[in-house]
């Protein structure tokens, strides 16, 4: 009897033992925190773009590819600790806004790899930083644009000037519809300019667009000469491509001031 009631205290003191180091482990353990500022890059893998524009928004491909129809190209996003939450965008026409959480593995000057929190369709994503390079030293006296999309792009004209001053007419499928001006900030335009400067002008090949398939318009006044080009997508010319998408989703990372007293001339329109 002795010897039971012995055992019983040692197993009982074990016991404490055992959850007091477990205590102290978890408390030692540190949450894992990413700096946000290593996301904001422009990423790509073989199928999809994820450019973190701001600290709020950004523009991704993936989540419309795993059935999420109704979130947009732009989503706003938030990083906490090694968690990205990712939500609807700002037209869903979801009752309750639903968050898409994935788990940060990995992200460094190279590759960036976030699995889904809990894995449904695609498991883990590994993207590659995309390493842009000056290919041009024009500079842009104005640049006018033009989307006109099937029914579930924005259809819209543009034109920003080399006083960093924005005009959109939102027609279809916009952020802002009618008639907006904007002052772009000087990070804000700095980021079209070193967009526009990754391109080279020299490859200027232009797929013809199908039936009810998206396609743009776009003029570039430089001091010295222009280019006009229409089409669908640019053949061979990823940093072209990637600046038509950014100028055809420009306004929705942007508050934009509606205008009323002000005629603007847009040299395409629907």
């Amino acid at each position: 009897m002795r010897f039971f009631v012995t055992y019983k205290k040692m197993r009982k003191i074990i016991n404490i033992n055992l959850i007091f180091v477990i205590l102290i482990s978890s408390c030692n353990t540190k949450p894992i925190i990413i700096d946000p500022d290593l996301l904001k890059y422009d990423w790509a893998s073989d199928v999809y773009d994820f450019k973190i524009e701001n600290d709020s928004l950004a523009f991704q491909t993936f989540l419309r590819d795993i059935g999420q129809e109704e979130i947009d190209w732009v989503a706003s996003y938030k990083i906490s600790y090694d968690t990205l939450f990712i939500f609807d965008s700002y037209n869903t026409n979801t009752i309750k806004p639903t968050t898409f959480k994935y788990k940060i593995v990995k992200v460094d000057s190279f590759k960036l790899i976030l699995k889904e929190i809990p894995p449904k369709f695609n498991d883990t994503l590994v993207f590659n930083k995309q390493i842009h390079t000056k290919k041009n030293d024009l500079k842009f006296d104005r640049i006018e644009f033009y989307s006109s999309s099937s029914w579930i792009g924005p259809v819209q004209s543009l034109i920003i000037g080399s006083d960093s001053i924005l005009y959109h007419y939102g027609y279809f499928n916009t952020k802002h519809e009618g008639l907006s001006k904007y002052k772009l900030s000087p990070v804000e335009f700095s980021r079209i300019e070193n967009r526009f400067h990754y391109i080279n002008w020299n490859i200027l090949e232009v797929e013809s667009p199908a039936p009810s398939t998206s396609s743009f318009s776009l003029f570039v006044k430089t001091p010295n000469d222009s280019i006009e080009i229409s089409g669908r997508y640019l053949r061979d010319n990823v940093e072209l491509n990637d600046f038509i998408a950014y100028l055809r989703f420009i306004e929705r990372f942007l508050n934009l001031n509606p205008i009323e007293d002000e005629e603007v001339s847009f040299r395409y329109s629907w």
